[in-house]
């Protein structure tokens, strides 16, 4: 199981934490000094001592005549150092250490808590740690998969999500298969101990509720989407109401379609500016993914068209390929509703916006993911009739329904089809 940071689950005191290592930093402090940025967090109260009777100053003096090992502050000052580079907020170059553009960013709007939260979940989504093995794993992304895939989980055995070895469907079976067992059968498992268990699940499940990405109830985890923003779109969605509610439910003609019960809404907590903000960040992605696409087609000598599609690519004697285009934040929630979302319009431009000279010979609906997309949504394109393509070091994949994966051919794709005919 991978060693992830169990210092600090608050997310306004990460934040804290992070002002506090750009002040340092900005003042010309060394940050990597554990013992100077320690003290600092204890006098900023960022860290705070177990039943503190004296000052700071008094408390600091007795901790530091203890062994350099023994002293909470250095721990924490190192602790604090590492999760803040799991999360691309800062970094160094051996010699200094230097806040990101993104630890930046999310300083800057740290007086804007739901902006600051969007970005502190975009941080988490695209954490990646790597284990003695030199794999690398996404652990947040792992958590809310587990949790969507398993409503009710067990919270301790969210530690599985640290368990995984890299981001490969053949690594996630087999988590999922350990998480059907008693969480106590777990930890043996995999080789750990009961506290080095609880702490593996200390700091995601929190910053994970707070973030609204899942609830939790009495040592339960449950799936809790709150807000989604994606580039073209702002929705409420409504909240878990119960396990059950993940699956078909019988009901009576008396219950089914209740009216649902409105909170009062005011600018305070309906406001829109942060969700504006993280969209305009998506559409950038959006459309830098869909000029690489276009550049792909270019190359292969296709003739392109747009709007109110992403894009059109076609060659006169082969056909061409409908394309619409989904960015994705790395969540489970996320991907079906954009891939829900990528279903529904593209039959939508097919009918009422592609004239039938563009459908001939053959006209294929293609999505394409700025990111790697999971099994389930492959298998959700595939399965009806999509292509899923994604970029991936520089060059555009495509997946067989047998779940291989090959790079992107389109001119075999139409002759396949063309070969099929009668």
């Amino acid at each position: 199981m991978k060693n992830f940071p169990h210092q600090f689950s608050n997310l306004t005191k990460l934040t804290s934490a992070l002002s506090l290592v750009q002040r340092l930093i900005n003042e010309g402090r060394n940050v990597s000094d554990d013992g100077a940025l320690g003290i600092s967090m204890a006098r900023e109260k960022i860290y705070t001592f177990r039943n503190l009777t004296t000052t700071i100053d008094e408390r600091i003096a007795i901790e530091s005549k203890k062994p350099l090992g023994n002293q909470g502050f250095r721990t924490a000052a190192r602790e604090i150092r590492r999760f803040f580079a799991h999360t691309n907020l800062i970094h160094t170059d051996e010699i200094d250490y230097f806040v990101t553009k993104q630890g930046e960013e999310l300083l800057s709007a740290k007086e804007d808590v739901q902006y600051r939260n969007l970005l502190w979940r975009d941080s988490l989504l695209n954490m990646s740690i790597s284990g003695p093995d030199g794999l690398t794993s996404h652990p947040y992304r792992i958590l809310l998969r587990l949790v969507n895939d398993n409503p009710g989980i067990e919270t301790l055995k969210l530690l599985l999500a640290l368990e995984a070895r890299d981001d490969s469907i053949q690594e996630y079976d087999r988590i999922s298969s350990l998480a059907s067992l008693p969480s106590e059968s777990i930890i043996k498992s995999i080789g750990t101990t009961k506290t080095n268990a609880r702490n593996a699940v200390k700091i995601l499940p929190a910053l994970a509720e707070q973030l609204g990405d899942i609830s939790r109830d009495k040592g339960f985890s449950f799936g809790a989407i709150n807000f989604s923003t994606t580039e073209d779109e702002l929705i409420s969605l409504p909240e878990r109401r119960s396990i059950e509610k993940n699956i078909p439910t019988p009901v009576d003609v008396e219950n089914i379609a209740g009216v649902p019960k409105y909170k009062n809404i005011d600018a305070q907590n309906f406001d829109l500016s942060s969700g504006i903000k993280i969209r305009q960040r998506r559409t950038i992605r959006h459309n830098i993914t869909v000029k690489n696409l276009a550049k792909f087609f270019e190359k292969n000598e296709y003739i392109l068209f747009e709007f109110p599609f992403d894009c059109l690519a076609r060659k006169e004697e082969l056909g061409g390929f409908l394309i619409e285009v989904k960015t994705l934040d790395g969540s489970p929630s996320d991907e079906r509703k954009q891939s829900e979302k990528a279903l529904g319009q593209l039959r939508g431009y097919r009918h009422y916006n592609v004239h039938d000279d563009l459908k001939k010979p053959v006209l294929r609906d293609m999505v394409a993911y700025s990111d790697h997309p999971s099994a389930v949504g492959i298998s959700f394109a595939l399965y009806n009739g999509i292509i899923p393509v994604w970029n991936k070091s520089s060059k555009w994949v495509t997946s067989q329904p047998d779940g291989t994966e090959t790079p992107l051919s389109p001119d075999m794709l139409l002759n396949d089809i063309a070969d099929s005919s009668p």
